[in-house]
């Protein structure tokens, strides 16, 4: 059971050393390999495109506020609000601002191409009712004044000052039950018609990344509202991003019932 090795010393078989791997064992831990790849890399691939997402919106937002910091010293306006001119239009108050970004595609709201024309649409950030039990669909974005940045950014500027009165604008709402549905009358026509003031000045949207999706607010798209204030009161959980690195969204299938 043994013999002489080099230096003429006894040595036995059994404390030969195995090294190799049978095929079976090499198949085996590839197998798991593959399996733990499979459970973990989804997770790994998703925090990876939060971060880029997070990154980007972060960007496009310290653009707009050094755009409206330097178009409230060019133009000599007293704050953030008076930028929006009275009697300015949405594309006329959008030019002044576009003139302070690096634009390379501008699209008036006046016409329906460039930009994504009207096919291009934002997905609501949470699921909620349309106020007729249905699940709501996306926005179309066709009142803004839009261009597109050099970075792949769309930016959306509107204009809500009102002539009248400064910086407010008004929205309209309706009676609704305690699921969210209009309350309709016996013609099937929405009740208790009003006007809600809001105190801003305009509305600034933003895609972070353009068109390439997924095009949903609190992914990748927001909305901020600009006062008469010396600041940016942010809409569409912005805050979140910026304060807490956190994208804020509904992961959701549109259309069908609200409520099933």
């Amino acid at each position: 059971g043994g013999g002489l090795d080099s230096a003429g010393g006894l040595f036995h078989a059994s404390g030969l050393s195995r090294s190799a791997f049978t095929l079976a064992e090499v198949l085996i831990t590839l197998g798991i390999i593959g399996v733990v790849a499979a459970m973990t890399m989804p997770s790994l691939i998703g925090k990876y495109q939060e971060k880029v997402l997070i990154n980007q919106a972060k960007k496009s937002y310290s653009i707009i506020q050094n755009a409206l910091v330097l178009t409230k010293a060019k133009e000599e306006a007293s704050s953030y609000g008076d930028i929006f001119r009275a009697d300015n239009t949405s594309d006329e108050t959008a030019d002044i601002i576009f003139k302070n970004m690096q634009v390379v595609e501008r699209c008036y709201s006046d016409t329906t191409k460039g930009c994504g024309g009207t096919s291009y649409k934002i997905k609501q950030q949470y699921r909620k009712n349309d106020g007729y039990g249905n699940v709501a669909g996306s926005s179309i974005l066709t009142k803004y004044s839009r261009a597109i940045l050099k970075d792949g950014t769309i930016i959306g500027i509107t204009q809500t000052k009102y002539p009248e009165t400064a910086c407010q604008n008004y929205y309209t709402t309706y009676d609704k039950d305690a699921d969210g549905n209009y309350i309709l009358d016996a013609d099937g026509n929405r009740t208790g018609e009003r006007l809600v003031p809001e105190k801003d000045c305009g509305h600034i949207f933003f895609d972070v990344n353009g068109l390439k999706g997924p095009n949903q607010y609190g992914q990748d798209a927001y909305l901020i509202y600009v006062t008469d204030n010396d600041y940016v009161q942010s809409l569409g959980r912005i805050n979140d991003v910026l304060s807490k690195n956190k994208l804020t969204y509904d992961k959701f299938q549109e259309g069908g019932k609200f409520k099933e």
